[in-house]
This record gives structure tokens, C-alpha cells and sequence, in this order.
């Protein structure tokens, strides 16, 4: 028993140790929180390694704590895995996640969801967790300040304002809705700040 049990620990470090090597490869995470996939390099994997990096793309853009029941995964993973780049599947969501495909990646953003978006207030100095990252507040800042989705309203203002040029967007670039879930910075509910668009008023 002894021995079986590290052969499949030994197993499961060399899988582990795979979705590691095909993350740094070919998925490029954006500073807004999003992810991009090659699909053809997705669909190559195998079956396991396929699950396994989905589910921790989903836990680590959804924030959820475990990763999506295997099921649910399973559907997902087989709605994207045709690897042709040049199709266009239309979004899906599992576990907080909006999945789509189009122009040649597939991209993993935070689902805005039916509810009120997930929102941090944060005072100066103070720290918390804004879907499952880390999100610290400079001493010096003036004021309390509200992390919460950039959404719909603040990308307008954002691109009215010249603030996504080609090269923060991404190549390609994101779509609206993918762009609207990066994390913004509100004070007294304006918005003030989208760090990962590398815009301030």
C-alpha cells in the first residue's frame, strides 16, 4: 500500500507538474484578471490535463475556494476542445467564470453574475481578498476606497478617455464584457482608477 500511494503521488506531481509547464506555454494572463488559451494547443492535451488546467484557470479567475464539480468541468472542457483557432463559440459560464472563444483564443474572465458585483472596501493601510487575490492599500492613500468591477458604465468612461489602447488590452484584444471585469477603484462610488488598464482620473 505504502508503495502505491507514492507511485500515484508521484503520478499526480507529474500531472500537476504538465499543467504547470502548459500554463507558462501557452495561457498568458492579463493584469485585469482574464486569461487567454491557444485553443489548438488546449485541445492537444490530453483528457486529464485538460481538466486540470481548467479547473485551476476557473478557481483562480472565479476565486472559488475548489475547483468546479467534475461534470460541469468535463461539458466545458469538451465545448472547447475542437482546436480550431478559427472558430467562434459563444460564451459560456461555470463557477463564476465566463468562458468564450473568438479571435483565435479562448478567454476566461469573471461572469458579472445576476446579483451585486463583489465589492472590498479598503481603508488606508488595510488589505483583503477581492475574488480570491490579495488586495492591499497604500498608508498615504487620502481615502477609503471601494474595489468592485469596472462594469459597464466605467469601461465607456475608461475608453472615452483613451485608456485601452491595443497594447493593454491584449493581443487579441478583449471584448467588452471580459474587459468590464477587471478590478476598478472607486472613492465615495466614483470611479477613480482601473490599475490594470493603467488608467486614473
Amino acid at each position: 500500500l505504502t508503495a502505491t500511494a507514492k507511485a500515484m503521488a508521484r503520478a499526480a506531481a507529474a500531472i500537476e507538474g504538465e499543467v504547470e509547464a502548459g500554463i507558462r506555454d501557452f495561457v498568458v494572463v492579463h493584469d485585469g484578471g482574464w486569461a487567454t488559451v491557444v485553443p489548438e494547443r488546449f485541445a492537444a492535451l490530453p483528457e486529464e490535463l485538460r481538466l486540470r488546467l481548467l479547473s485551476r484557470l476557473t478557481r483562480a479567475i472565479g476565486g472559488a475556494d475548489y475547483g468546479p464539480r467534475l461534470e460541469a468541468l468535463d461539458a466545458l472542457a469538451a465545448a472547447f476542445s475542437g482546436g480550431d483557432g478559427r472558430a467562434t463559440i459563444a460564451a459560456r459560464t461555470l463557477a463564476g467564470v465566463r468562458v468564450e472563444q473568438r479571435a483565435g483564443r479562448i478567454f476566461l474572465s469573471a461572469e458579472r453574475g445576476r446579483g451585486a458585483p463583489p465589492t472590498l472596501v479598503l481603508a488606508s493601510g488595510a488589505q483583503g481578498r477581492w475574488r480570491g487575490r490579495r488586495v492591499g492599500l497604500a498608508v498615504e492613500a487620502p481615502a477609503v476606497v471601494t474595489i468592485a468591477p469596472l462594469g459597464a458604465a466605467g469601461r465607456r468612461r475608461v475608453f472615452e478617455a483613451g485608456g485601452m489602447p491595443p497594447d493593454v488590452l491584449g493581443i487579441p484584444p478583449a471584448s467588452a464584457a471580459v474587459v468590464e471585469s477587471a478590478p476598478a477603484v472607486y472613492v465615495d462610488g466614483d470611479l477613480v482608477a482601473c490599475p490594470a488598464l493603467g488608467w486614473e482620473a
